[in-house]
């Protein structure tokens, strides 16, 4: 599970963003040791989908109604998934 790691601010507009690299440890990251991580970008696509669920449940002793709950509270999950381009560079 990511969770949001800060907010930045770009243009005015604030960002949320999560760190992967303590979740996937093995996750392509970019190396930021010599002060920038690309050069001569002329754009960048990012991809977001984020899933919640607004409602809960208790459980109680019957396993039973236990696993009834879940599976309907499962059914109730919210989705949202968002694209974003954003062009720039100096070409």
């Amino acid at each position: 599970q990511l969770e949001i790691s800060g907010v930045q601010s770009l243009n005015g507009i604030d960002y949320a963003y999560a760190e992967i690299g303590s979740v996937i440890p093995n996750a392509a990251v970019f190396d930021f040791s010599r002060g920038y991580a690309v050069k001569d970008v002329e754009g960048v696509s990012v991809r977001v989908r984020s899933l919640w669920n607004p409602q809960s449940f208790l459980l109680g002793n019957n396993e039973t109604e236990n696993f009834n709950k879940l599976e309907e509270w499962m059914r109730s999950y919210r989705r949202v998934e968002a694209q974003r381009f954003i062009a720039g560079g100096q070409g």
